[in-house]
């Protein structure tokens, strides 16, 4: 009983270097993988709080029978970064309870955006202005002559 007991223990242990060799070789220095809520691996430099993206995740998530996959992503704003978090759960029958956060870094996409916003913003505004003056100075010259002909015409 001892002897499968210890065998059984290595085992796990060995399954569990595995799995997280294989999140190492998938994700790279992108996710964080938990094994029932307590961190396993974090390749990250940052640290992620898993029960307020549960919560968050918990209405966003199709559920299947075993399994949550939150396909929204959260948006995340941390220390002037802005990341998308997708959030990945998989509750079985066994004892490999998993759950992975994975993120992108969209900081600069965010401030590349904002900043053709408020280029367009300019131009546009610009754009009205100009359209407007030439259709004033346009009408102005259209209406010259009506204006001239009725100040000839005297008023009774």
């Amino acid at each position: 009983m001892r002897i499968k007991s210890k065998t059984q223990d290595s085992d796990d242990k060995i399954r569990e270097k595995m799995i997280i060799y294989t999140f190492r070789q998938v994700f790279h220095d992108s996710a964080v993988l938990y094994q029932d809520g307590k961190e396993q691996y974090n390749g990250t430099k940052y640290e992620f709080d898993l029960q307020n993206i549960r919560n968050l995740t918990k209405n966003k998530h199709d559920g299947f029978e075993n399994d949550s996959y939150c396909d929204k992503p959260l948006i995340s704003k941390t220390n002037g970064n802005v990341f998308l978090l997708f959030y990945f759960s998989s509750y079985s029958s066994t004892d490999m309870n998993y759950q992975i956060v994975t993120y992108k870094d969209i900081t600069s996409v965010q401030k590349q955006s904002q900043t053709l916003f408020y280029q367009a913003g300019g131009f546009t505004l610009f754009l009205v202005l100009f359209v407007g003056f030439f259709l004033f100075l346009t009408l102005r010259k259209i209406m010259e002559p009506l204006t001239r002909l009725n100040d000839m015409i005297p008023l009774k």
